[in-house]
This record gives structure tokens, C-alpha cells and sequence, in this order.
């Protein structure tokens, strides 16, 4: 690559170098901004938690996650030792994501110091990576999805610094970070799948054997970690037809036979580039609307740019990159691993990355003033898609079913005689906050969400009828809440709302259906006069 034209005065060249610490110190005060705010914990988070509650180390490694959840077992096991030190609060179960995230920074530097020799393209490497909305959600959610990025950022590292001419030092990082990385990692395998291939491909073709012999013991290494953790933990994963089935739509078609089939590839792409830069929140496994936008396919078009010059300049790191895309649809094809959303979270710094190499490009051309205040332009550009939604959230954190602030309100304004409705999605995470709450005392009625939503508000509401002489019913919904207004039209019909609360995600309603018709006609004979409740 070319020296840069027309350098600034050496003061301001030392000033500037700064900035790629700076943008990874962002990053990190992002993260933590969303970690210390302590959210409520959603659906997928309070599963895992209510499934570790009570289990043993020995417990936690010989039995399967219920609720179709998955986890690595690595990730569950630094989990428990952090529960036994220190306590069951969210803050430490979302503690080994939260790490995972600022090593995930740590290692993405150690990356831009390797490529990059300029400090521009390696802050916008870390500026994007930091600003990143979803990246800094997930560094605060009790799943294992930072972790997939820092042993994906980690294995690139390993792969960069591996010499063909002295392969020993490199071939022991490779060995110990894909070993260690299958078991915290489960799309571990594809990124390593492709620094093997990559590697030996290249090793053969420069006929550096000693290398070769390396790598092959490194596969080795390799071959025995995966097949323990697949005798322990995998093996049962892949058995689970319920989670093959919420996925079904995120396998590759193949052979792709109509423009649908392709077009769930160039979807697969956007889905790519959005969830790198622009997602916030809980990656959920539907198309998002901003996929198909202007902006998206900009970004797209670039990520392509940026991968060409890559392939360039760095053809290592471009086929490692590419071959585990093509490994993870070769595997979603297969109907083994879904290609979409949080699954895919482990592919996100393939864009900053390519858009990095943009950036250099751009300034390894001739030009004058005017051509790096454009480089300035299309790297201001490129951080305000990111950084916008990160500066809300850094006014706002993230925090999308607060079951929390309803289940306080609840608290604040129950009274004697008062019962809980909900449905068993709510329940997960009431049972883990209602000691703290103070609402142990209060008898549930909880229901299974059907796509039959009278029949859901109903049989429970007949159950609450035949079981209670009198009383107030609270009804408490944190998950779907977007989808509350049936639900509380149904009960509206039988009884006014007494009392409301809506806050992020999560609302409390309060309701007296002990003078009801519906309930008069379903309640026990000789349980006397039904109670009038009034608001809190």
C-alpha cells in the first residue's frame, strides 16, 4: 500500500494516534452503560437462569437445557463458577457476556494493529465495532452470542499471525484458542473449518511442510475438543426437532431453483449487514424492515468493496472471512445451523472489517486536500449509522420487557385478597424476581399462550372464578407485550380496568371480576357475596 499524501504536522499525527484507543474505550463505556443499568431479564434469559437455579456443577454438565434453549457448555460452566462466587443476581449472569465483550474490543485492536498501519481505518474498525447496537446488547444479555465474537475475533488473530516460516509459536495459539473455542462457541466450528482450509491450502502451496505438520496436529487438537464436547453436549442439540422448527425459515434453499431461492441469499446479506450495524435490541429470528431500505443496500454495496480490496491487499483474512460464510450456509443448507439474526452474530465484524479496508483504500489514493476531507466524509458517514441509535442508548439503555417496574407497581398498589394472571412466557421471570418483590403471598393463575386468545382469558379467568370467593385480579404480561390488546379487550368485556400500568415491554392491569356475570356463573355455591374492588 502507498504512503499517505500530504501526512499532518507530526504533533497532530501523534495526537490522532490516540483515537483507535479511544474508539475501543467507547465501546467499552457503551457496554458497561448497558450492564450496569441492569435491565429485567426477557424470555430467552430468564429460561436459563430459571434451568441453572438449583443445578450442581455435575447437574450442569451431564443435563440438557429444557425450553429449547441452547447453550455451549463452556459458557454455562464459567457461568455457574461466577454464581458460586459471587451471588445470583442478573449482574452476574450477564458477567461472562459482558467480559466477552470487551475482549471482543481488545482482540478486534490486536486485529487493526496487525492490517492497518494507519490509526483512521483501525478507530473506524473500532468505532464501528464499539458503536454497535446490537453488539452492545448482547455484552449485557445472559446468552452466549459475545462470546461467539470473541472466539471468532480471537481465531482471526491466530490465523493473521501464523507463520509459514516458523509455524511452532502460532500453531500453539491456534491449537489452545480452537480448542477452548468449541466449547465456548458452537459456530465456533465453521470459523475454524475455514483457518483450517485456508491455512493447509496455503501451506501446501508454498510447499512449507513443517507448517503442514503443524497444522495437522492442530487439527487434531481440534478433532478431539469438538468430539467431546459433541459426546457431552452437542450431540443432544442436534436431536431437537421443536428448535429446527422456529428456525425453518432461516436454512438456505439449495440448490436455489427460483428467484425466491435467491433471493433468500441476497436477504441472508442484508440480514447481515443490518444486524452488524443497525439492530438494537433482542435479535429475534424475523426479517426486520430495514433489511430492504437505501441505506442497507449502500452498506452492502461498500461491505462488498471492502471485501475486494481485502481480498487485495489481505488475501488471507479475506478467504478465511468468505469460506466462513460459505461454511455456515453450506451448513444451514444441511438444515444444521440457521442462517439468521443472533446466530449469525459471530459474522458481524466481517463488515466493519471490510468497511475499514473502504477507508484505506480511499486514503492510499493520490489526492489533495479535498480527497481527505472526503475520506473524513465517508468515515463520519459510516459511524452515524451506528453511533445514533448508540448515543439513544446511551441517554436510554435498552431494556425492552421491564417485568421489574410492573411487577413494583403490583407491589405498591396491591391489596389483601389480590391474585396474579399471566401467561407462562411472564411466569419464567416473575418466579425469579417475586421474592425480591415481596409477592411470594400472591396465588398465580397462569395460562399457556395459545393462537386462541378467548379461550386463553377465558379458561383462566373461569379458573380464577371457581377458585376465589372475591378478590382482585392483577393481569402482569412482559413478553409479546405488543400483542396485549386482544388479550385485554376480552377481559375488558367482563370488567373494567381499575388501574394501569405500561412500561418498556411490560404492563400490569388490574381488574375485579368477582361481580361479573361470567364469574357469578362459574362460582361455587355458598361462597357468599362477591367483594367489589376499587383502584389503587
Amino acid at each position: 500500500m502507498s504512503s499517505l499524501p500530504n501526512r499532518p504536522h507530526p504533533g497532530w499525527r501523534a495526537a490522532l494516534e490516540w483515537l483507535p484507543a479511544l474508539a475501543l474505550l467507547l465501546g467499552v463505556a457503551l457496554q458497561l452503560r448497558q450492564y450496569v443499568f441492569n435491565r429485567s431479564l426477557w424470555l430467552d434469559e430468564a429460561y436459563l437462569v430459571g434451568w441453572m437455579a438449583g443445578r450442581d456443577m455435575v447437574q450442569l454438565l451431564t443435563q440438557p437445557l429444557d425450553n429449547n434453549q441452547a447453550a455451549p457448555l463452556g459458557f454455562l460452566v464459567l457461568t455457574r463458577m461466577a454464581t458460586m462466587a459471587l451471588g445470583g443476581s442478573d449482574w452476574v449472569f450477564r458477567l461472562v457476556p459482558w467480559l466477552a465483550g470487551g475482549a471482543a474490543l481488545g482482540v478486534a485492536g490486536l486485529i487493526g494493529r496487525r492490517l492497518f498501519r494507519h490509526w483512521a481505518p483501525r478507530a473506524l474498525l473500532l468505532a464501528l465495532l464499539g458503536l454497535s447496537p446490537v453488539l452492545v446488547y448482547y455484552s449485557s444479555e445472559f446468552k452466549q452470542y459475545t462470546l461467539d465474537v470473541l472466539v471468532m475475533l480471537a481465531l482471526v488473530w491466530a490465523a493473521l499471525r501464523f507463520s509459514m516460516d516458523r509455524p511452532a509459536a502460532g500453531a500453539w495459539w491456534l491449537a489452545g484458542i480452537g480448542a477452548a473455542g468449541i466449547w465456548l462457541s458452537h459456530p465456533s466450528v465453521f470459523v475454524l473449518a475455514a483457518v483450517g482450509v485456508v491455512l493447509g491450502l496455503t501451506a501446501c502451496a508454498r510447499r512449507c511442510w513443517p507448517a503442514m505438520g503443524w497444522l495437522v496436529a492442530v487439527g487434531l487438537v481440534w478433532a478431539v475438543s469438538f468430539g467431546a464436547s459433541y459426546v457431552m453436549s452437542l450431540r443432544a442439540l442436534s436431536g431437537n426437532s421443536a428448535l429446527g422448527g422456529f428456525w425453518t425459515h432461516a436454512y438456505a434453499p439449495w440448490p436455489p431453483l427460483n428467484v425466491d431461492d435467491w433471493r433468500w441469499y441476497l436477504d441472508g446479506a442484508l440480514g447481515l449487514v443490518y444486524l452488524a450495524l443497525r439492530h438494537e435490541g433482542v435479535a429475534h429470528h424475523l426479517a426486520e424492515p430495514g433489511w430492504w431500505d437505501a441505506l442497507n443496500a449502500v452498506l452492502l454495496a461498500l461491505t462488498a468493496v471492502g471485501l475486494t480490496v481485502m481480498a487485495r491487499w489481505q488475501p488471507r483474512l479475506a478467504a478465511i472471512l468468505v469460506l466462513a460464510v460459505v461454511v455456515t450456509l453450506a451448513a444451514s443448507a444441511l438444515k444444521l445451523y440457521p442462517f439468521r439474526s443472533r446466530l449469525i452474530l459471530f459474522l458481524a465484524p466481517l463488515v466493519p472489517l471490510a468497511l475499514a479496508y473502504v477507508l484505506q483504500a480511499w486514503l492510499d489514493r493520490a489526492g489533495g486536500a479535498w480527497w481527505r476531507w472526503g475520506a473524513v466524509v465517508v468515515a463520519a458517514g459510516l459511524l452515524l449509522v451506528p453511533g445514533v441509535p448508540a448515543a439513544r442508548h446511551w441517554r436510554a439503555p435498552y431494556n425492552d420487557a421491564d417485568i421489574k417496574s410492573a411487577m413494583a407497581h403490583v407491589r405498591d398498589h396491591r391489596q389483601a385478597g389480590d391474585h396474579l394472571m399471566m401467561s407462562t412466557w411472564t411466569h419464567k421471570a416473575f418466579d425469579i424476581y417475586r421474592a425480591s418483590f415481596g409477592l411470594d403471598d400472591l396465588e398465580v393463575f397462569a395460562f399457556r399462550q395459545t393462537p386462541n386468545t378467548r379461550h386463553d382469558a377465558l379458561a383462566t379467568l373461569r379458573r380464577i372464578c371457581r377458585s376465589t370467593p372475591g378478590g382482585r385480579t392483577w393481569l402482569l404480561i412482559s413478553h409479546r407485550f405488543g400483542q396485549r390488546a386482544g388479550l385485554l379487550d376480552i377481559l375488558r368485556s367482563e370488567a373494567a380496568v381499575l388501574s394501569a400500568f405500561e412500561g418498556t415491554g411490560a404492563g400490569a392491569y388490574l381488574f375485579d371480576f368477582s361481580g361479573s356475570p361470567y364469574c357469578l356463573r362459574y362460582r361455587p355455591a355458598g361462597t357468599g357475596a362477591p367483594r367489589s374492588g376499587q383502584a389503587s
